[in-house]
């Protein structure tokens, strides 16, 4: 169970510096190296990588916190919803609405 959680955050992490990593890269060439002005789709880059480093940020939180990775409680019967049970899986469920909140923003939806 420990593996899949350290797994997740790695995921999390890598996912959320490899793009930070093309993001500054492509700023900085714009501006120092072509000295050319930041047109729309640099700044939609820069959006999409808010999105991108929230998601991150909801995969390291909710490894960290047991939230995910782990198995899924079962309801009372099989016709009832499933509980949730502690309150690592409601602060990742937080910040994954939150994330989709800022999605619908991004989408204009």
């Amino acid at each position: 169970m420990a593996e899949r959680r350290f797994s997740i955050i790695a995921t999390g992490a890598v996912l959320s510096i490899l793009p930070a990593i093309a993001v500054f890269l492509r700023f900085y060439c714009h501006l120092r190296v072509t000295r050319s002005k930041l047109a729309i789709d640099d700044w939609l880059m820069l959006g999409a990588f808010i999105l991108t480093l929230g998601l991150g940020i909801m995969l390291i939180v909710g490894g960290a916190l047991y939230g995910l990775a782990e198995p899924t409680p079962e309801g009372w019967a099989k016709t009832d919803y499933v509980w949730v049970t502690n309150n690592a899986e409601i602060t990742t469920e937080k910040v994954a609405n939150f994330i989709s909140t800022i999605q619908s923003w991004f989408a204009g939806i």
